[in-house]
């Protein structure tokens, strides 16, 4: 009974231990081999308000605080895969999943931190085999500022992960 109770105790460790929080997985991730990432802070935004842009685009930018992109294209086929794993480990309480689209080849998952029904944060990541990516906007918005994940998501909360 004893040696039951270790091995399942053992399995209950190592299985929290793989399970990854957003933050740790594009830490870990932008520092692979041939990984690219690419952090835009607040500062280049106010640059950027200088700069002749649509309504749009300049109303974007007012709300948007940093992007975060992390392109593991050119990454090997190994890391891609353990890429793939890491992110169906992911154990994020804080997160809401917004839309998940998955098809033969792809695999987008849409995630949100909201905090007083402001989007605070936003995570786009794309675990195909080819160009898996994860694209980080943080700042404050609501999904009205988003029209095409609003309709996708059509204003409801789906499960927290």
């Amino acid at each position: 009974m004893k040696r039951v109770i270790y091995i399942f105790t053992f399995i209950l460790l190592s299985l929290s231990i793989q399970a990854q929080d957003l933050n740790k997985l594009i830490k870990d991730f932008s520092k692979r081999p041939n990984a690219e990432s690419v952090h835009l802070r607040k500062f280049l935004f106010s640059i950027m308000k200088i700069m002749p842009v649509g309504k749009d685009a300049s109303q974007a930018m007012k709300k948007i605080s940093s992007i975060q992109v992390v392109d593991l294209s050119d990454c090997s086929p190994p890391d891609k895969e353990s890429f793939a794993r890491s992110v169906s480990n992911i154990k994020e309480k804080d997160y809401d999943l917004l839309l998940q689209a998955k098809d033969d080849e792809d695999n987008v998952l849409i995630y949100s931190k909201t905090k007083k029904r402001k989007i605070r944060e936003l995570v786009v990541i794309n675990c195909d085999s080819k160009e898996p990516a994860i694209i980080r906007l943080k700042g404050k918005f609501s999904l009205d500022d988003l029209p095409g994940i609003k309709k996708e998501y059509g204003g409801k909360k789906k499960n927290k992960i």
